[in-house]
């Protein structure tokens, strides 16, 4: 990365800052007036390349993010959903050199993520078909 414009930091964003790979499986079922949702995403290994030096580079190791939704049909017109995304609370993997903290300001690498490090959220919604 030492002949690139961007220095190591960057350029690590943009070739090994992403996972390499993305599962998902999605499971859908319905029995008369409810129907539910079941999705796991696996998202690949990340690395978060320091700006000054190999020996502070952060690897976020696989994790997988489930997600779920029930729903019942109140009428034909109106359904009622109840759900949560991440329903185990999985986070990214901390940062773990003082050097990519900037002054402990983050808790997980901002040079590098594979998914949200906002933990779990639940959520209501009604549709309605017009």
């Amino acid at each position: 990365f030492d002949r690139l414009i961007l220095d190591r930091r960057d350029s690590g964003r943009i070739v090994v800052g992403n996972p390499r790979d993305k599962y998902v499986i999605n499971i859908n079922a319905a029995f008369s007036k409810f129907s539910t949702n079941i999705r796991l995403v696996r998202y690949g290994k990340v690395l978060g390349l320091n700006s000054a030096s190999a020996a502070y580079d952060e690897v976020l190791n696989p994790k997988i993010v489930t997600d779920f939704t029930i729903s019942y049909s109140i009428i034909k017109e109106l359904q009622l959903t109840l759900g949560a995304n991440n329903i185990f609370d999985i986070y990214p993997d901390q940062v773990k050199y003082v050097q990519n903290n900037n002054d402990g300001r983050y808790v997980y690498p901002f040079i590098a993520t594979q998914f949200s490090y906002f933990g779990r959220y639940i959520f209501a919604s009604l549709n309605l078909k017009l």
